[in-house]
């Protein structure tokens, strides 16, 4: 579901946006960002008691996980359902096995090592209504009457 918001997004922009036929490349999606194209590995947030988090590893030999080399990906893009946010965060600003987000609304205690999103953060939820393909689909509609909403 992150990965069809994530190209929903770019769709929209009307963003160069292209999705590798197989899997085996660590690669969800091409997209134009700043001018060149990019690999991005998809990255949904899930709940995990009060914050948000997900992984930022990948299956290495033998199915033990590692971290992402540089030259397999460019970024991460880290989206976040419940709050209909997506993030750009390239591979390396990232240092450890996971990225934790907590929400705007919930007060917490910011530590040393904290990530910093708000440079990375591509959406905008506050000013405009996005529909990820998803919704389209579950709703029948189909892509000649796609009307964009503000």
């Amino acid at each position: 579901m992150g990965e069809h918001f994530f190209e929903g997004y770019f769709l929209e922009k009307g963003a160069f946006i292209a999705k590798p036929t197989n899997d085996f490349h660590r690669i969800d999606y091409v997209v134009e960002w700043h001018g060149q194209l990019v690999r991005v590995n998809v990255k949904t947030l899930y709940l995990n008691k009060k914050s948000y988090k997900c992984h930022t590893m990948t299956r290495g030999g033998e199915g033990k996980k590692r971290k992402y080399f540089p030259g397999e990906i460019d970024y991460f893009g880290v989206v976040s359902l419940e709050y209909k946010r997506i993030w750009m965060v390239p591979l390396e600003t990232v240092q450890g096995c996971e990225l934790r987000w907590h929400q705007p609304d919930k007060p917490h205690k910011r530590q040393w090592n904290s990530f910093n999103w708000d440079h990375y953060l591509i959406t905008d939820t506050a000013s405009s209504l996005q529909l990820d393909i998803d919704s389209y689909l579950m709703n029948r509609v189909s892509s000649t009457n796609l009307v964009k909403l503000s």
